[in-house]
């Protein structure tokens, strides 16, 4: 989960700080009340780090009470990785979510220094592609990787290629970059070891 804060606050830590973590307390509670996923949470856990920019952000994974989604029409009810198509009758939240995914969901060209940026295992190969995936493939239909359990989220018109997986509802309330993946394999304990614990393997 990652903030806007106006340019004036920037250099105040202090504030930036208290914004971020008003966001984070907020998210929480929707986690744990289900207002999200429409199940309130099994457990959940998290980690707040700062960028070397100097901006905090945070991991959240959790796990909801009772049947988890697993179907790819029952993913596609929480996670969608496609820009709102608005039509004439549209209802205007449509519209507000357009603008919002554009603003803030859009890996909008890969940098050098960060998408291509090389691992730091020894002997690992030059890296030619974004590490982050993009621009993804177009496809009809949400599919689960059987063999590694990975999600590739439904993307049926161009310009979807760029735009990473949100939860509508999150991004209409707060406003701001948050990244929603569907996690149900052992891909998940890597995450967990790679981004919340900061566990290196050598």
């Amino acid at each position: 989960m990652r903030i806007q804060i106006p340019a004036c606050v920037l250099f105040r830590l202090s504030t930036q700080c208290r914004i971020f973590h008003g966001y984070l307390r907020s998210i929480l509670d929707d986690f744990r009340k289900g207002a999200v996923f429409e199940a309130a949470t099994e457990y959940l856990m998290y980690v707040v780090e700062f960028q070397k920019r100097g901006l905090p952000h945070a991991h959240i994974a959790l796990r909801l009470k009772g049947d988890q989604p697993r179907t790819p029409e029952e993913i596609d009810r929480y996670i969608s990785a496609e820009v709102p198509e608005v039509t004439a009758d549209s209802p205007p939240y449509v519209a507000v979510l357009n603008g919002l995914v554009k603003h803030h969901m859009m890996h909008k060209a890969c940098y050098p220094e960060r998408c291509f940026a090389q691992s730091s295992r020894p002997h690992a190969p030059k890296r030619n592609t974004c590490k982050y995936g993009f621009p993804y493939a177009l496809q009809p239909v949400t599919t689960i990787d059987d063999e590694t359990g990975k999600v590739l989220y439904r993307r049926r018109r161009p310009g979807d290629e760029r735009v990473a997986s949100y939860n509508p509802y999150l991004l209409l309330k707060y406003k701001c970059h948050i990244n929603v993946q569907y996690a149900e394999s052992i891909k998940l304990i890597k995450y967990m070891r790679k981004y919340m614990c900061k566990v290196r393997l050598k």
